[in-house]
């Protein structure tokens, strides 16, 4: 008695199917994690900044911006009609940006450890830029209370900070590259990121 091909062949096309869209579903999920990482991040820097009074520097200020990025690319990348393709990249951008983000973040502990002198702006005062002492008053009323960059104001274990904020961006990187690594490997013929 011969087999029956078509019974066997029947619960592949099933099995493909939620393979396809379990790999769809895990570029969303990345996607969605990314997102709610990026403006929960920002939330609790304005938290720590509000609540708890920690006053940021410039460069505090700066390392806000790629998590800001990625909220957006990745929301952008779950609301427009894209392909696993672009989602996959949409991701890689992320990586990239959060990548960028550690960097900042850690020449931001150099400067708190004074291993190296900060960028302009540092010196929690604000620049002269005109004569005008009207002009001074008002930049200093719309930047807020900005402190030096070299002076540490919180430290949980002996790390700042921009050194958690090195870390997390790092591991956040690592963990979705990860993730889009693994979802490419169960990837079906035609499906490349």
């Amino acid at each position: 008695m011969r087999p029956n091909h078509a019974a066997n062949s029947a619960p592949a096309k099933p099995l493909r199917a939620l393979r396809t869209a379990s790999i769809n579903d895990g570029t969303r999920l990345l996607l969605a994690a990314l997102m709610l990482i990026g403006a929960g991040v920002l939330v609790i820097a304005l938290i720590g900044e509000h609540v708890f009074r920690i006053e940021p520097c410039v460069l505090c200020l700066y390392q806000r911006v790629p998590y800001v990025i990625v909220a957006l690319v990745a929301a952008a990348g779950l609301v427009l009609p894209l392909s696993p393709k672009m989602r996959g990249r949409a991701i890689v951008l992320c990586a990239l940006v959060l990548a960028a983000g550690a960097a900042l973040a850690f020449y931001s502990v150099g400067v708190e450890e004074r291993w190296w002198a900060g960028v302009a702006g540092c010196e929690g005062t604000i620049p002269s830029i005109a004569t005008g002492q009207n002009l001074q008053d008002l930049l200093r009323q719309s930047a807020g209370g900005l402190r030096a960059c070299d002076e540490n104001v919180w430290r949980l274990f002996g790390v700042s900070l921009a050194g958690y904020n090195v870390l997390v961006q790092v591991v956040v990187a690592l963990a979705s590259l990860a993730g889009l690594r693994r979802l490419r490997s169960l990837r079906q013929p035609g499906f490349q990121l």
